[in-house]
């Protein structure tokens, strides 16, 4: 799984659902694969577009649930839960849908 956020200066580069082939980061047009790589920037010497590549993320699933952990050395998240597995299982958690969403805009200094 691929960071959604260009390395060049942080943009978002996909909103909202869809299928594309490729992403076009909005604010200086590099354009990436879905596998992340770099395949096109203007001004870019062809031959640094394979040193560049979004953010590979390490995404793990448990009960149904996905976590996203951006520290590479980090070690595995489910062998710690196995202990929560029986207090759980009355649950169901890996039957549970999700029935609303929300967005929360912050205002926020991100640069901080």
């Amino acid at each position: 799984m691929c960071s959604n956020v260009c390395p060049h200066r942080s943009a978002v580069i996909a909103e909202e659902t869809g299928n594309r082939t490729v992403f076009r980061c909005p604010y200086h047009a590099w354009t990436y694969d879905p596998q992340g790589r770099l395949v096109g920037a203007p001004h870019i010497d062809k031959a640094r577009l394979d040193d560049i590549s979004l953010k590979e993320l390490r995404l793990e699933t448990w009960q149904g649930l996905a976590f996203v952990n951006l520290d590479d050395s980090a070690e595995a998240l489910a062998p710690n839960l196995t202990a929560l597995e029986e207090r759980l299982a009355p649950l169901h958690l890996a039957e549970h849908r999700v029935i609303m969403t929300d967005t929360l805009d912050v205002t926020c200094n991100w640069k901080s």
